[in-house]
């Protein structure tokens, strides 16, 4: 006598009711997770931006002290020298050895690092308008010039409520609080 064995099982194929309970719980994961993906997104983007403007402050200080030099950083279109018509530090800065007229590059003032800007729709801006023309940092590690020293406004197309205030103190230091007071 002859054992049969049973023929195996063919795997099952996704029928209609399988996708229809995929999709039910898909759905709704998805529609209620973007917005909230949305937002930690944009918040990673403003916060990466307060750093890059940040390490391009560290490396004014630390170029300065270092070098036994004033060292500026000013805002640019151009990404050759310092723009004080810009619309904002969101349209890129340099940061330059400044030899001659403080805040200007000029003569034998040497580039260090040129910043194209921020992505998006940020905007970064002083909060007193006459602080926006330049950051200079002398041999010791200090402001040039103490009314250089203030508060910078971090936004997006989100408002007051989601920008950044940063302070700068005479000594270099950024604190990043939540909150702005205005976006313009």
């Amino acid at each position: 006598m002859q054992r049969r064995y049973p023929k195996p099982k063919s795997r099952k194929k996704w029928t209609l009711v399988d996708l229809w309970i995929v999709l039910t719980v898909i759905i709704p994961v998805a529609w209620f997770g973007y917005p909230n993906l949305k937002s930690h997104l944009l918040e990673y983007q403003l916060s990466s931006q307060v750093q890059l403007f940040t390490q391009s402050l560290n490396l004014t200080r630390s170029e300065a002290m270092r070098r036994g030099f004033r060292m500026t950083m000013c805002p640019s279109r151009n990404q050759s020298n310092c723009d004080i018509q810009a619309g904002g530090w969101e349209e890129g800065w340099v940061v330059f050895e400044d030899g001659g007229i403080p805040g200007v590059v000029d003569g034998e003032d040497r580039i260090l690092e040129s910043v194209p800007g921020l992505y998006g729709s940020v905007t970064l801006r002083p909060a007193q308008s006459p602080r926006a023309s330049y950051i200079s940092f002398g041999a010791k590690g200090q402001m040039r010039e103490y009314q250089q020293a203030g508060l910078f406004n971090l936004c997006d197309d989100r408002g007051v409520e989601r920008a950044y205030s940063l302070s700068i103190s005479t000594n270099g230091q950024v604190k990043k609080t939540p909150g702005a007071r205005a976006c313009s």
